[in-house]
């Protein structure tokens, strides 16, 4: 199975704090079941905090790309990063 996981920003472009609900709202339109995080990382040299999500799913219903793209719109960010990788996964 695929973990497909989007690393996004608290702090936007020009300095404010993102409201982490946007995030929610953008991805739960997408996808029905996710996993979501804090986490704090650096951009371009500079500590924020961030937001992790996590999807586990072999098929996607809209490309990982446009997802990204998505939360980057919403967030108002300059980059997400986006990860995928493959595991093993149980659901028990």
């Amino acid at each position: 199975m695929k973990r497909h996981r989007w690393y996004v920003g608290l702090i936007d472009k020009a300095g404010q704090d993102v409201d982490p609900e946007i995030y929610h709202r953008t991805l739960g339109a997408i996808v029905p079941s996710y996993t979501a995080y804090k986490a704090e990382g650096a951009w371009q040299g500079t500590r924020e905090p961030s937001l992790v999500f996590e999807v586990f799913d072999d098929y996607l219903p809209l490309p990982t790309k446009w997802v990204a793209s998505e939360l980057k719109r919403a967030g108002n960010q300059e980059c997400v990063l986006y990860v995928v990788d493959t595991c093993d996964v149980t659901f028990c």
